[in-house]
């Protein structure tokens, strides 16, 4: 009986589970304990990467090429950001002491072996480094006791870069290759430029002016030129009147892998109502209006319309270059003198009589006769006769100087005519071609600021590739200071 109970016992399964149970309890025990340890060390990443992120879009938020960037951009971090950890050794608190900046003219890469910079008008991106912390595990702590063995420490830190672009939208897709490496937009207004169109063989020299492939994912395609392509999308991109689809970044822009496939020279002569080439179909389109002066040195040898080909000298004066250019005294950028010349346009055009003497610039002496011709006055201050608005001093469709020269000033060949004086203004990228070796194709090339441009002349007329303009300004933060309507936008983004 006693030998069946043993037996019986030694069979009997029963509690074997607990054996199992316990097994699967320490096992669990040790996973809880693992990610309890694991979730301390993830947590106190998360807190440091999110101060990092924070502090690096602070500081690249002030890199915007002023002289005082850095200081600024060091002061924001240091200032504007606190952030605390929970778990790591410590201070909880996060502050100025525990990160360190560096700032770059060009995006780093994870080597680290891009040059950082210290000039505050380069500097576009910085790097913030977060001194590591210590995470203790507990769990681990107990084990390592329970083994013998050291517990270690897991350690948290964090890295972060954010760089600043400033995108220039609304403007023309252009690029004028800078005159020199110092040239100062804003330190040239008033000054002539002896620009010439961009051919595509080798590097673009100083003075040239090409197409650029604007930012694709900006250009408003339900827009003003909604439905376009090819040549008439760059056509609509230029010589459009309204605001236009396209943006450029001030930390690279893209150079049009063929220059000559875009008509700059038919784009650009659209204000002075020459409708050539590509543009031919666009005569008489309220999209491409003729601006309301278009007096050059040309005239139509035959009809109304100007083109390339149907071109004679005509008896009036363009608006000059500066007087040392037109000597062959300076180079591409003029001096802003233009005395000589303003006195043969004005003898010239109105008998010698200067009939705007406080207009010290050519754009603003255009806006002079503009004001002049909305008001329909003559130069003398007199009525301009029945005709009013289009019809004054420049007239409308065929206006003319009146009482002064039988000059005719108003487009010719298009009913399409703008009474905006900003209509011969493009605003165009200027960069240091030199310095970056550009050409045909090159991509990612840094813009020194955006430039207001005031056309003088028709383009190509003269059999030359030249093309004069003046510099009216430089295209700021504060669109109420721009000539044209083009805005800034500041984008600051984290890369890494």
């Amino acid at each position: 009986m006693m030998r069946s109970r043993l037996a019986s016992h030694w069979r009997d399964e029963g509690g074997a589970v607990l054996v199992v149970f316990a097994l699967m309890l320490a096992i669990l025990s040790g996973i809880v304990a693992l990610s309890y340890d694991f979730g301390r060390a993830a947590a106190t990443q998360s807190e440091m990467q999110s101060f990092a992120d924070n502090v690096a879009l602070a500081a690249a938020g002030e890199l915007d090429g002023g002289a005082d960037a850095l200081t600024r951009a060091q002061a924001a971090a240091e200032q504007l950001i606190a952030d605390s950890q929970t778990y790591g050794e410590g201070p909880g608190a996060l502050g100025a002491e525990d990160f360190v900046l560096t700032f770059y003219a060009v995006r780093p890469d994870a080597s680290g072996e891009i040059d950082a910079t210290t000039t505050p008008e380069a500097a576009k991106y910085v790097s913030v480094r977060v001194a590591d912390r210590a995470v203790t595990p507990i769990f681990g702590a107990v084990y390592a006791a329970l083994s013998g063995n050291d517990a270690g420490r897991d350690r948290a830190g964090a890295h972060a870069v954010a760089g600043f672009t400033r995108y220039a939208c609304n403007v023309t897709p252009l690029m004028i290759c800078a005159p020199g490496a110092d040239f100062d937009i804003g330190a040239s207004v008033g000054r002539s430029l002896d620009l010439h169109l961009a051919a595509d063989v080798g590097q673009l020299a100083p003075g040239a002016l090409a197409p650029l492939d604007p930012v694709a994912d900006l250009i408003g395609m339900d827009g003003l030129c909604a439905g376009l392509d090819g040549v008439g999308l760059d056509i609509c991109m230029i010589a459009a009147e309204g605001d236009k689809p396209v943006c450029l970044a001030d930390d690279g822009v893209t150079v049009r892998d063929s220059l000559l496939s875009v008509s700059l020279d038919a784009s650009l002569n659209i204000p002075f109502d020459i409708f050539d080439g590509p543009a031919t179909d666009l005569v008489n389109d309220a999209l491409y209006p003729a601006a309301s002066n278009v007096l050059s040195a040309f005239e139509p040898l035959l009809g109304q319309c100007l083109t390339g080909t149907n071109v004679s000298l005509s008896g009036a004066a363009g608006l000059p270059l500066d007087d040392c250019q037109a000597g062959g005294t300076c180079g591409l950028l003029g001096d802003g003198d233009w005395s000589a010349g303003r006195d043969v346009y004005v003898d010239v055009n109105y008998g010698g009589t200067d009939p705007y003497p406080t207009a010290t610039t050519r754009f603003g002496y255009f806006q002079a006769e503009l004001a002049a011709e909305l008001a329909g006055e003559t130069p003398d201050g007199s009525s301009g006769g029945s005709s009013g608005g289009l019809g004054g001093l420049l007239g409308g469709v065929g206006g003319i100087v009146d009482d002064v020269l039988d000059l005719v000033v108003g487009p010719q060949c298009t009913s399409a005519v703008s009474e905006d004086p900003a209509r011969r203004v493009m605003v165009a990228a200027v960069v240091d071609c030199g310095a970056n070796g550009v050409s045909a194709g090159s991509a990612g090339v840094p813009v020194l600021g955006f430039a207001e441009v005031f056309l003088m002349t028709p383009v190509g007329l003269d059999g030359t590739d030249g093309v004069a303009v003046e510099i009216v300004g430089q295209v700021g933060p504060d669109p109420s200071q721009n000539v044209t309507d083009a805005v800034l936008r500041d984008v600051v983004r984290l890369y890494d």
